[in-house]
This record gives structure tokens, sequence and C-alpha cells, in this order.
């Protein structure tokens, strides 16, 4: 049998690609423009049953829904709650009945769920008894979700509003991002993942014996597709099981698997027209969504063609590469279908997998490690992917208008000295901690303890963890024991980093944009909603990606690519 031929693959994947996008776009205008109304505190379909329980919740938590916030006040409600959170699930993950978790990896634990990053360097299943999981972080799952869409939701009114000092209301973006948009979401989508196979329990074991063991295999049961449901929906991405989506539990058939690719796109494709929508200007967001949209489907069919083409050493050994690197893959969904969920999942800062990552052939790990380093704007998390691309909008408006030699104006708005600060804040945090630390846990012994492959692929799993956590991802590229002190408490604070980090900055601008009147356009004003725009606005997102980073992908992905080559 011959190697799966690029051909062949390519047509697989635009297969699957052109169904996923046919499907997230249908359900993408309705859905967003609904997303608009909720943030703008319209009455929608759901109103008339959710409003009274959001009064009550209000009234009882002391809020005045009327209220608004200066951006001050809105980034110190956001740390205040974001805390609170950390502080309550740090106490249920230290006061659970499980003895194995110390308080290094309960910090990072609590951490991750709370910056909707979601890392997981523990077996959950028994780490976690199912009140964790549930209370805890399914909990978490929802509100780092929800926090994502008010800090965007702020953004898009600082954009949208002339003359004034405030950009919202927390407590109410939060409240109504939960109750009317997570919420039925999450509801609808474990009652199809229940319909698919996936289990619902609250700790019962089952028993089973394996062809290869005498001995029984007992695998846990639990509240498994709610968890799933939002894990996918507010892309978190942390597994109730430590397989991930490739545990037939989470992930049981081919339509769950492909609808869970749906649901991890769905919000962070929407609110590309939600912005449109708020702003009153349909045509920025969908400038928006063709950028992500050029970016992603072209790396998403070079990583599924890598895929399919097999890994040279590997057939050097005599194995059959027919179906491609199936080296650590799933057989229920081979080298195209694993391929395409690394693709979307480091796009849209989920961090689920349904095959190991480290397995993937050196460019297809890069691939997906360079999603990551774009700055998880390429969708993006919910809320975070899009308010981390309206940042780069900025950055390539003042790029456009330092080339031609005029003030930059971004929806007619004045782009200043303090607005590109702070969006040099939002580029430099993230890179600074990913490759900072990086090169510590290099030097230092307690960090090389952890690899367990020598050379490049050791630091690309280095590279990518800290990657992951910088950027609030949450994926792991394997192979790296991450579950120690210097691990746990080094990732911990690259998650804080790279959400609040990111998410003040970003406030200020909306602070800063609201404040200021919108000038008249010319003919002399650059238009941000045209094709050339779009592609001005893709190559500084690939420029400040690859020249941040490209030194040492050089040293890891890259290097053994080479390396491959020369032993195939």
């Amino acid at each position: 049998m011959v190697s799966m031929s690029y051909f062949d693959a390519a047509v697989d994947g635009g297969v699957q690609l052109l169904a996923l996008f046919v499907v997230l776009i249908l359900a993408a205008r309705p859905l967003s423009l609904y997303i608009a109304r909720v943030m703008m505190g319209e009455a929608v379909f759901l109103t008339r049953l959710i409003s009274p329980f959001e009064t009550m919740l209000y009234k009882f938590a002391g809020i005045k829904p009327e209220e608004e916030m200066t951006w001050q006040t809105y980034a110190k409600s956001v740390l205040l709650f974001s805390v609170g959170g950390f502080a309550l699930l740090l106490m249920l993950l230290l006061m659970q009945t499980y003895p194995d978790l110390n308080y290094d990896m309960a910090i990072n634990i609590a951490v991750s769920f709370v910056t909707n990053t979601n890392w997981q360097s523990y077996v959950p299943e028994t780490t976690l008894t199912p009140t964790t999981q549930m209370m805890g972080l399914a909990v978490q799952n929802f509100l780092s979700a929800a926090t994502g869409l008010a800090v965007m939701a702020a953004l898009i009114k600082g954009l949208a509003r002339t003359k004034s000092e405030t950009i919202g209301n927390f407590w109410v973006d939060l409240l109504r991002g939960t109750l009317y948009i997570l919420l039925p979401l999450a509801l609808l989508f474990a009652l199809f993942l229940l319909g698919q196979g996936v289990v619902q329990g609250f700790g019962e074991t089952i028993k089973y014996s394996a062809l290869e063991s005498r001995e029984p295999q007992v695998i846990t049961l639990g509240p498994v597709a709610s968890q799933i449901a939002i894990k996918q929906l507010g892309t978190n991405g942390a597994g109730y099981y430590a397989a991930n989506a490739a545990h037939p539990f989470e992930n049981p058939t081919p339509l769950s698997n492909f609808i869970q690719l749906v649901a991890m796109l769905l919000l962070p494709l929407a609110l590309t027209l939600t912005f449109g929508h708020m702003l009153g200007k349909p045509r920025e967001g969908k400038a928006l969504l063709i950028a992500m949209l050029v970016v992603f489907i072209p790396l998403a069919l070079a990583s599924i063609t890598l895929e399919a083409k097999g890994n040279p050493r590997l057939e050097a050994f005599g194995i059959d590469q027919a179906l491609g690197n199936m080296e650590g893959k799933d057989v229920r969904i081979g080298t195209v279908g694993s391929a395409l969920w690394a693709t979307v999942t480091t796009a849209a800062s989920n961090g689920s997998v349904n095959a190991a990552l480290d397995s993937l052939t050196p460019l297809a790990g890069l691939i997906s490690l360079l999603l990551i380093q774009f700055g998880e704007v390429i969708f993006g998390g919910v809320g975070s992917g899009l308010y981390g691309m309206i940042i780069f909008v900025l950055l390539a408006v003042f790029i456009a208008g330092l080339m031609i030699g005029r003030t930059p104006e971004y929806l007619g708005k004045k782009i200043g000295v303090f607005e590109i600060k702070m969006a040099s804040l939002v580029i430099l945090i993230p890179a600074i901690a990913t490759l900072g630390f990086s090169a510590l846990a290099v030097l230092s012994e307690a960090g090389r303890a952890g690899v367990s492959n020598p050379g490049a692929q050791g630091f690309t799993e280095i590279l990518y963890a800290f990657t992951s956590a910088s950027n609030n991802n949450g994926s792991a590229f394997g192979g790296l024991a991450a579950n120690s002190t210097f691990y746990n408490l080094c990732l911990a604070f690259c998650m804080i980093a790279g959400r609040f980090g990111v998410m003040i900055p970003v406030l200020a601008i909306a602070g800063e944009m609201a404040k200021k009147t919108p000038l008249p356009s010319t003919l002399g004003t650059l238009r941000t909603d045209t094709p050339l725009f779009v592609l001005m606005l893709i190559a500084v997102i690939c420029l400040v990606g690859v020249l941040t980073y490209v030194p040492a992908l050089a040293l890891g992905p890259l290097s053994e690519h080479f390396h491959l080559l020369s032993q195939g």
C-alpha cells in the first residue's frame, strides 16, 4: 500500500472544512444578532423567562444595573470577581476527599480555570471528585467565558460611544452573558451529547476486562455531558477524562466529533459579526471574519496533508504509513480528523484534544504552535479572541498611518500614543512570559527534570507548555512531566499574565476610545472594511507572530523536521 497522497488528504480535509464552515456561518448570523441584543440590554425571546431571575440576582447582590462604570472600575470588578472565584475554587480543591492534591497543583488548577486556560497536568477522573468537577470546574467554565464576553462588550461599547466616561457595567454584562447566552446553548448541547452516548452520572464506576489484561479495568462515570457542553462552547477545553475528546465517553461518534468542532468555533465566529452589529457597521465584523478564515483554512489544510503523508522515520522501520501518521491517533478519528481538531482547538483557544499532539509530525506541530503564538486571535476564546483581534487592527491602522504620514484613525477616532502603548502591552506580555519562562525551564534543573524526550522534541514540549499557558489555550503537547512545583507555579504565573495582562490594557483602550469624538470621513480616511486592509491585517498578525517566535521555533519543531528528514 502507498501513503495517502497530499491530494486525497486535501480533498478529505477540504470537504470537512467546507461542511464545518457552512454549518458555522448558517448558525452565526442569527446567533450574532441575538448576542448583540443581549449585550446591549435589549429584550430577546428568552427575556420573559429569564428576566425575573435576573432581577432577583441583582437585588440579592446589591447590583444597580442602571449604574455604569469607568474603565478603571470595570477593571477592578473583573479582578475582584476573578480573585473571588480563585479563592472559592482553591478552597473546594483543598477540601475535597482525595488525598493526592498538593498545594501547588491546587493553585495551578484554580488559576487555570479562572483564567479560561483549563490546563491539566493531572488525571481528572482520579484526582478530582465529581462534586469538585461539577461545582468547581464546570462553574468556572461558565464564569471565565462570561468574563471574556463582558470585556469584549466593554471594548465594543468604548469604540461605539462618543464623549463617554463609562463603558458599561461588568456585573450586568457578566450575568447577561451567562444567563442568556452560555446557559441556554450549553443546555441544548448537553442534551445532544446525551443522545450521542456521552455519559452523565455522579461518580458511579463500571468494570470491564480488556483482551490484553486479566485484571478488570475500572472506569469512573460522572457529570460528563454537562461539562463537555460548556468546555467546548466556552472555549475551555478541559476534559472530564485524561484522554479528553479521544475518550469514547466524551466523544463517542463521528457526529459528536463534528458537532464538538462546531461548538468550539461557534461563539468566536459569531462574535465577529456581533461586533459589526453592535457598532452598526456590519462590514467591519465581516472583514475580521474573512481575515480569520484566510489565515486558518490554509494552515488547517497544511496540517491535514502533513499528517496524511506519514512519518518517514516510522516508514524506515517498516511501519505501514498508508493511513498517514497514525501514531498517537484514535483509529475512529484518523489523521484527517485529528489534524483538523488540532488546528481548531489551537485556533479557538479551546485546548481540548482528540489525539496526542506530541505525535504530530514536526511541521504539523509547528502549525498548532503558531496558531497559539499569533495571540489566539484566529477565532480565539469567547470574547478574548475578538478583543485580541481588535488590538491587531489598531496596530495595522497605526502602521498604515505611519506609511502614508497620516494620523491613524479607527472607526473615525484618532489612535493616540496611549492606545498604542496599551496595544503593545497586549502583544508583549504573553510573548515575554512565554519566552522568558521557556528559557528559565531550559536553564534550570527543575525545568529540565520534567523533560522525557531529549533534543528538539523536548524543547518543543517546554515551549508549547508556556505558549499554551501564556495565551490561555490550555492544550499540552505531551511528554512533559509538568506536575511539579516548578511547572505548576510558573505555568500559573503565565496564565495570570496572559489573561489579566491583556484584559486590563484592553479595558484601558475601551475607556480612552469612549471619550473621543469621531471625525468625519474624508478621501484620506483609511477604510478598515476593504480587502486591502484585510491583507494588511493578516500581514501584521503573521509578522508579529513569526518575528517574535521564529528563533524558538527554529530550535524546536523546525530543527526536529530537518532531523526527521535526515533519518527517514
